[in-house]
């Protein structure tokens, strides 16, 4: 939300940046350097515990866990001038869908990754298990999906990016 500051925005439209451009691009350079926080930070945690095995399985799933943030955000950050407002939409977004996901657990979809789902419980079940018949590697499919309906919402609010920056 910092390029809402002194015209930032202005800056970028008159660069030949469009709104869908500049969401991707701040995109990336979150996701690159999220991932590689969370690959050293899950190393480092198997290292410690001496189980690289179980290596690929956490990364997939912290990855994918950090990729559905960034990208839920990143759209409230789009959306949002003021990065307060921005905070608390999506803190109310997170803990409604919690309520929606107790309420009516087979809205899985809603919250994903929460704690309360299938996919953290199966998680769950491998590392005390060790059965790999728990893990998921099609997690990348919900963030695709999630990625298209963000992408689609940035579109649809292009124009929005551009009044907030004036």
């Amino acid at each position: 939300n910092s390029d809402y500051k002194e015209k930032n925005i202005l800056f970028y439209k008159s660069m030949g940046i469009s709104a869908q451009k500049y969401f991707l691009m701040k995109l990336l350079v979150m996701i690159f350097w999220f991932s590689i926080a969370v690959l050293i930070a899950i190393l480092g945690v198997c290292i410690l515990y001496g189980d690289i095995n179980k290596f690929p399985i956490m990364f997939n799933y912290f990855e994918n866990v950090i990729l559905y943030i960034i990208l839920i955000t990143s759209l409230f950050s789009f959306l949002f001038e003021n990065m307060i407002g921005a905070f608390c939409v999506n803190f109310s977004v997170w803990i409604f869908s919690i309520v929606l996901l107790t309420v009516f657990p087979k809205l899985k979809f809603i919250a994903f990754f929460d704690a309360a789902n299938e996919v953290y419980k199966n998680l769950d079940k491998f590392l005390i298990t060790e059965n790999y018949a728990y893990v998921s590697y099609d997690l990348w499919k919900y963030n695709l999906l999630m990625f298209i309906i963000v992408f689609i919402l940035v579109n649809i609010f292009s124009n929005r990016w551009i009044k907030n920056g004036i």
